[in-house]
């Protein structure tokens, strides 16, 4: 009774916090789909940040900015949809648009795996937006294909009416569509790993 007490008062409290929060809209629209090919291709997204593991920032959370003397706000993704569900929903979306199809995780299929490993705005202090995904790509077979790292550090330059929040709710959501294209569709290993000759 109690353990159900105390997660209900931690499910209030992550709530709460993001309504708090200054939401901030993610979405990538990635144009005009490719004809479809036969590749098929399986996706996951992992949180991997240390804070969302340890319970200490919320799934949805992407920064926080100085609210006032002595204290601070979060920023979150639009309608408390957490980060690692949004950016697996572009993906899939990337996916469809280059062609590929998307298959469910107990198909035989190329597998691209994206974990976050950080991603993170500190408006309290030196104004950088940094960002840190880890991109696997692995055969139908479960051998890796392709590895490796796209991160970023972004200054983001306040405004004159709201300081570094302004800055960042004007750069992210643009930066972010880039965050997604650079994984697939502006990285040439990943590219070619998902859309190389299948195993027979």
């Amino acid at each position: 009774m109690k353990f159900r007490l105390g997660m209900m008062l931690v499910v209030c409290a992550m709530m709460v916090a993001c309504s708090a929060s200054r939401q901030v809209p993610l979405n990538y629209q990635p144009g005009n789909p490719a004809e479809l090919s036969s590749i098929r291709v399986k996706t996951t997204v992992v949180d991997a940040r240390p804070k969302v593991i340890s319970g200490e920032r919320p799934p949805w959370y992407i920064g926080r900015y100085a609210a006032g003397v002595g204290y601070t706000r979060n920023f979150s993704t639009q309608g408390g949809v957490a980060l690692a569900q949004q950016m697996h929903r572009d993906l899939l979306k990337e996916i469809r648009a280059l062609g590929m199809g998307n298959v469910r995780r107990t198909e035989r299929a190329r597998q691209l795996d994206v974990k976050i490993i950080s991603w993170d705005f500190d408006g309290t202090s030196d104004n950088v937006f940094r960002y840190v995904l880890e991109v696997t790509v692995t055969n139908e077979a479960g051998g890796v294909l392709t590895s490796g790292k796209v991160s970023q550090s972004v200054p983001i330059e306040g405004n004159l009416l709201s300081g570094a929040r302004g800055g960042f709710e004007q750069l992210v959501p643009g930066l972010y569509s880039r965050v997604i294209a650079s994984l697939i569709r502006q990285n040439n290993s990943v590219r070619n790993a998902l859309m190389g000759p299948s195993l027979r």
